[in-house]
């Protein structure tokens, strides 16, 4: 019985392909990170135009690096905070919270 939750090789190239064309039409600028892994997982390209970081720089950023580079240096703490607070949540569960971040 194959696996639902699986995709085949093409089905999975679509999908990537899909998000990929998605997150680059979205006029805002898009930071994935996944707080399980702690990894940097995708950034779009207006990254650059909002905060004045290329996508392979804030690649290399632990949560730390990027809150202490990119978060505005009075919301730095609140930022971590922010992800530790998301970390612990449910799944479906939701909140929101701002932080504001330096200009580029």
């Amino acid at each position: 019985m194959k696996d639902q939750n699986r995709l085949s090789g093409d089905d999975a190239s679509r999908k990537s392909a899909l998000t990929e064309s998605m997150l680059a039409a979205i006029p805002d600028f898009v930071y994935v990170f996944n707080l399980r892994t702690g990894e940097y997982v995708h950034s779009n390209g207006e990254l650059r135009t909002f905060l004045g970081f290329e996508a392979h720089q804030v690649a290399w950023m632990s949560e730390s690096e990027f809150s202490a580079h990119v978060a505005h240096p009075d919301d730095a703490d609140r930022y971590l905070a922010m992800l530790d607070e998301h970390r612990s949540l449910t799944p479906g569960a939701r909140i929101v919270r701002e932080v504001r971040l330096r200009n580029g």
